[in-house]
């Protein structure tokens, strides 16, 4: 965290106090000063009025709502009062307008291809990338690939809070998941959707973070098809019928349904895990869902395994669900996390190693201590490693952004994420447009515009 709105900060009394220095000058998009009074309204019905399709609500960043939906494209203006200037006084931003488009994937990649993009993170499959290098002249894009702070793609939730309870025991069992885990044959993986650019890993902090553990990440990866069936015969799942399939102890074939809201290349990888599963003697298949129904699932409790990539798990203070159930959206166990949110006047008690994560995380919120939060949050890693409640397949794979050759200021490297907001971790109100592009929206370019006398609350350099 870096000054911002905030130019400095103390905290004191243990913790108990936090006093903040803001910014002199700044001024809401519609004019009106900045202070402390602000702070105090937006802790007293603030959400009451908040929406950001709202165009009378004021704001303090770079451009403010102009069309909002259903209107098409959802446009987006300068803030004429917006308090950063560049290194040489000129008012950011440097872009007048910002408009978006809602498409779906298939028609995102093809206006990508046909040059009808300025920028564009979301939904751009890596499945797509040698068609997008192939393409970038006549498009006239470039392809940048950021580095991800997340935990991987394709992340393996086995429903832990499952209705079915004889499904429930199997699945809490740590050895199911340590045989599904090893069971994975994730170099097959790597090559068939993601061209060897990833990286084997279980879902944890990348190398970069201050949470790393190599332990954690390297856990039971290795494919061993032999150890996961010695595991599964281990555990009483010995029994096969006529077709070859595990019986439950119930005597029902044991079944898992691999549920994704994923198609395409994602899907078809899906189901190298399922016939990786049912060469354990699983009957396994993928099933995709409309994002709606997925979701409903999930906290319903109705799937056995939901699929969906791990963001974040760079800063796991801010964002810890892929580490414990931490609200009813946990994919592997949203009874837990209602349980956790609602101090336990909801869902279902979690067994003691997840009791030990929450408590823990209950602790870090009031550790002032960075170095002892940390550490703390180690031991909730470890617990994982052990443990092994969700399961991870490829990790470290670059982001695709696709960025105009017309766009300036836009950084050839930078970390990607979800809880961070990439792009806006990247200063997009020190983009430029080239204003000698075709069908272009109007641009400011390098213009000294400055019309309000705003004193310089920072002096940012556009990045080079």
């Amino acid at each position: 965290m870096i000054p911002n709105l905030a130019t400095h900060w103390e905290i004191e009394d243990d913790g108990r106090t936090f006093t903040f220095h803001l910014r002199r000058g700044v001024r809401w998009s519609d004019g009106h000063p900045f202070t402390s009074e602000d702070i105090l309204f937006w802790y007293e019905l603030f959400y009451d009025k908040y929406d950001w399709q709202n165009r009378a609500l004021p704001a303090l960043t770079a451009w403010v709502i102009s069309r909002p939906p259903p209107g098409s494209p959802v446009t987006f203006r300068r803030n004429p009062y917006y308090w950063k200037v560049d290194s040489e006084g000129n008012q950011l931003p440097y872009i007048d307008e910002v408009g978006f488009h809602i498409f779906d994937n298939e028609i995102i990649a093809l206006r990508v291809l046909q040059g009808g993009v300025g920028m564009q993170g979301r939904h751009i499959s890596l499945a797509n990338l040698p068609l997008l290098m192939e393409h970038r002249r006549e498009g006239g894009y470039q392809v940048r690939t950021w580095e991800d702070s997340g935990g991987g793609a394709l992340v393996l939730a086995p429903n832990l809070n499952h209705r079915d309870p004889v499904m429930a025991g199997i699945l809490n069992d740590r050895r199911f998941r340590i045989a599904l885990s090893t069971g994975v044959d994730r170099d097959t993986l790597n090559r068939a959707g993601f061209f060897d650019l990833g990286t084997p890993r279980q879902v944890a902090p990348p190398p970069a973070s201050a949470f790393y553990s190599p332990e954690y990440e390297s856990a039971h990866l290795e494919h061993d098809p032999a150890e996961a069936n010695r595991i599964l015969d281990g555990m009483g799942l010995e029994q096969r019928n006529k077709h070859g399939i595990r019986l439950r102890p119930d005597g029902r074939p044991l079944r898992l349904r691999i549920e994704t809201t994923q198609g395409g290349r994602n899907h078809q990888m899906l189901q190298l895990v399922a016939d990786d599963w049912q060469n354990l003697g699983i009957d396994a298949e993928v099933r995709r869902h409309a994002r709606q129904l997925f979701t409903h699932r999930v906290s319903a409790r109705m799937h056995d395994v939901a699929v969906w990539s791990a963001a974040d798990t760079f800063f796991p203070l801010i964002g810890p669900g892929w580490f414990f159930p931490f609200d009813a959206h946990s994919y592997h166990a949203a009874d837990w996390g209602r349980w956790f949110q609602t101090h336990g006047s909801e869902g279902q008690e979690p067994p003691p190693l997840i009791r030990r994560c929450m408590d823990l995380y209950r602790e870090i919120e009031y550790e002032i201590d960075p170095e002892r939060r940390i550490e703390m949050f180690r031991e909730i890693i470890e617990l994982n490693r052990e443990n092994l409640w969700v399961i991870g397949t490829i990790g470290d794979l670059p982001q695709i952004h696709i960025v105009s050759d017309t766009f300036r200021n836009v950084p050839s490297r930078a970390m990607a994420g979800w809880i961070i907001r990439t792009p806006d971790n990247t200063a997009p109100e020190c983009y430029a447009i080239d204003p000698g592009g075709p069908d272009l929206p109007r641009t400011a370019g390098a213009s000294r515009w400055n019309p309000h006398g705003i004193t310089p609350g920072t002096s940012v350099r556009p990045a080079q």
